[in-house]
């Protein structure tokens, strides 16, 4: 289970970080690593709940 929410997330923080970089240079300011890493974990979190619901699915 722990392999299929990596899968999941790798893309996900892969998409953040780019946004954010990319938003950063938009603005002409600084990276803020505080949004990356608060996305990136409700991202982490948000997999994991439904990799847990999909799994939770299919038993029934």
């Amino acid at each position: 289970m722990f392999k299929r929410v990596l899968k999941g997330w790798i893309p996900f923080v892969s998409g953040v970080l780019v946004v954010t970089f990319l938003m950063s240079l938009w603005q002409g300011e600084k990276v803020d690593w505080g949004f990356v890493i608060t996305f990136s974990l409700a991202g982490l979190i948000g997999t994991f709940i439904g990799t847990v619901l999909r799994k939770a699915s299919k038993k029934e």
